[in-house]
């Protein structure tokens, strides 16, 4: 059964010296998807989207063989897929994120990462 809930967030995009903040629509499809977009109120984004979904891993992804039924009955993996669309509403932002994307997109995946291992162990 999908819950669905729906609110409005604050959120923060940057990486030093770079910080701005912006009003984000947050939909949760609960337990498989989370969907965000950037309220168009002329702030630094003229579209902003995100979205996370989660499945259950079946296979491993890097070689494509199906996941070892042992480890799958003691121990369940999940598959995260994460897509972000976006345009800056100016040059100069546009050009600022172009030259630290790279670490802004690292720095989300170990955040999000150490969050997993904080809560599972895993």
């Amino acid at each position: 059964m999908i819950e669905r809930q729906s609110f409005q967030a604050e959120l923060a995009v940057g990486y030093p010296p770079f910080r701005e903040r912006y009003m984000s629509n947050v939909v949760l499809e609960r337990p498989w998807r989370i969907v965000a977009t950037a309220v168009p109120d002329g702030g630094i984004f003229t579209h902003m989207r995100t979205v996370w979904e989660f499945a259950e891993a079946i296979s491993n992804s890097s070689t494509g063989l199906p996941a070892n039924p042992f480890v799958r009955k003691c121990m369940s993996s999940t598959r995260v897929s994460f897509s972000i669309e976006y345009e800056f509403a100016s040059a100069l932002h546009a050009q600022a994120a172009s030259l630290v994307f790279d670490k802004m997109a690292q720095s989300n995946l170990v955040a999000y990462l150490a969050r997993c291992q904080q809560l599972y162990g895993k």
